[in-house]
């Protein structure tokens, strides 16, 4: 909510980038951060400054969004998001997101 009042075209940008991992979760320039047999944390770019970092689950999409943040920060917590990852799968485990 933030964003989009702060910057409303870059939360256009985000929601575009976020509308198209539904139909391709794996698109060109996705760097995969971490790969585990559960899952895999991704990173896509939105522009030159921002990042989207994401979770793949039992190689479905499931649109966890873990953070959108700016390019120079967007790799200091990524324990953290992995931890928030994780504890979703104890949650909601992958074989529940083949329904």
């Amino acid at each position: 909510r933030r964003l989009m009042r702060s910057d409303r075209k870059l939360a256009e940008r985000i929601d575009a980038a976020i509308q198209a991992l539904v139909d391709e979760p794996y698109p060109p320039g996705v760097a995969v951060l971490s790969h585990k047999e559960e899952y895999d944390l991704c990173r896509v770019k939105i522009g030159q400054s921002w990042r989207l970092i994401y979770g793949v689950v039992a190689n479905q999409l499931v649109i966890l969004l873990l953070d959108a943040v700016a390019r120079e920060s967007a790799y200091q917590n990524l324990d953290t998001l992995l931890g928030r990852l994780e504890t979703f799968l104890r949650v909601i485990p992958p074989s529940e997101t083949d329904q």
